[in-house]
């Protein structure tokens, strides 16, 4: 007998911004420029986790510690000095992405095909 259990849905939730952040002074981040989400876990113990994210830098925060790291020295852990998003109109980000580490396949030419090296 197959039983199915639906699973939990993620629930999020907009905070409102802690005093904390409001009153923190930084010249790497305006204070208007966060949001905090709660979500809770897809289990049935009802942990919910914050999230902290700004407008202009395109990372998600887990705790106030990382917050407060990243206002005092613009750093963040694994990743050393975050860059601002661009501002381009197209909406894409100024290369910041990593390239991919799989090697890539090099196939033979033609000419290397029908006429092998000696």
């Amino acid at each position: 007998m197959v039983v199915y259990v639906p699973r939990v849905q993620k629930l999020k939730e907009q905070l409102p911004l802690p005093q904390w952040l409001k009153d923190y002074k930084s010249d790497i981040a305006d204070s208007d420029g966060w949001q905090v989400e709660q979500v809770a876990r897809a289990d049935s113990y009802g942990r919910k986790d914050k999230y902290y994210t700004h407008r202009d830098y395109d990372h998600i925060f887990r705790s106030t510690v990382e917050v407060k790291k990243f206002l005092d020295t613009g750093e963040v852990r694994g990743k050393c000095l975050l860059q601002k998003k661009s501002s381009d109109p197209d909406g894409q980000s100024s290369g910041s992405r990593r390239r991919s580490t799989k090697r890539r396949m090099v196939l033979p030419t033609s000419d290397a095909i029908g006429n092998p090296q000696e």
